[in-house]
């Protein structure tokens, strides 16, 4: 099967590996393409499902070998309830573990991975697609993927009670602004990491 790539990153043996989704007839499922350097297929890993699964961000595991992908899962193995899913592999595409999450009522997603410095990952994406907006949604895992921490976000703007903006210039080096509003004065404590997990103090 042909695949529909939403994602490519670049791998330590200098090829590529593309994640995204194939199917016809309304079925799709995820799929994971390794190619060498000059873009040939070396292989190509379908995970089956029974409704539709798409891979929005793919990445090499840095440590160990192997691949971690993210994105949805709308299929009949959970009665077509829009979860969240990420599966880590082996080097071969081969499911080392996958986890579906359903915080919010629909279109609950995983839109990026990256691997961070203890080896871990951390997935972000968004909660459900509601009234007042989606909610922001944050999970972080060990090595194997076993879920460590999750954050959901405040309802979007119900309280008020602050604000916080995208920063600016992004990416940046050695500075950058962030704007924030909140609904009476007060002490504020801000903490930024980078992209492989490393606290900055500010």
């Amino acid at each position: 099967d042909s695949i529909s790539a939403s994602s490519i990153s670049m791998t330590s043996q200098e090829g590529y590996i593309l994640g995204g989704m194939s199917g016809d007839n309304g079925i799709y499922s995820s799929s994971i393409l390794k190619t060498d350097s000059s873009g040939n297929e070396l292989w190509q890993k379908k995970y089956n499902t029974l409704g539709f699964e798409v891979i929005y961000s793919v990445k090499e595991i840095k440590r160990r070998g192997g691949y971690v992908f993210c994105g949805r899962a709308d299929t009949a193995l959970f009665g077509y309830s829009n979860r969240a899913m990420y599966k880590v592999t082996d080097i071969n595409g081969n499911i080392i573990n996958q986890k579906f999450y359903r915080p919010g009522e629909e279109q609950n997603r995983f839109y990026s991975v990256s691997n961070t410095s203890d080896g871990g990952f951390i997935f972000a994406g968004i909660a459900g697609i509601e009234i007042n907006g989606g909610y922001g949604y944050l999970i972080k895992t060990d090595s194997l993927g076993n879920t460590i921490l999750r954050i959901k976000e405040a309802e979007e703007n119900n309280n008020k009670d602050f604000l916080v903006y995208q920063n600016f210039p992004n990416p940046f080096n050695s500075s950058t602004n962030i704007i924030y509003q909140l609904k009476r004065s007060s002490n504020v404590s801000i903490s930024i990491y980078n992209i492989l997990g490393y606290f900055h103090i500010l």
